[in-house]
């Protein structure tokens, strides 16, 4: 499976399998927060990029300055 974006609204959905890993370009940012850990980590990687692991099924929410994605790992 590969990952996938969806656009629902102003809500951003990330599908990823566990194991997975997405590599997410951003603008300037240096710092991110996951909502739980167990399912999915996060890495920033530069001002412009951050990396997106999956960890174990289940949905949680990706936080960068202004912006909220919902993370789905099945």
């Amino acid at each position: 499976m590969t990952a996938t974006e969806e656009q629902a609204g102003s809500v951003s959905v990330i599908s990823l399998a566990p194991g997975e890993v997405q590599s997410i370009p951003v603008d300037d940012v240096e710092r991110v927060l996951i909502g739980d850990p167990k399912i999915a980590d996060v890495e920033v990687v530069s001002s412009k990029e951050i990396f997106l692991q999956a960890k174990s099924t289940g949905i949680t929410n990706l936080i960068l300055p202004g912006i909220t994605t919902d993370v789905c790992v099945h």
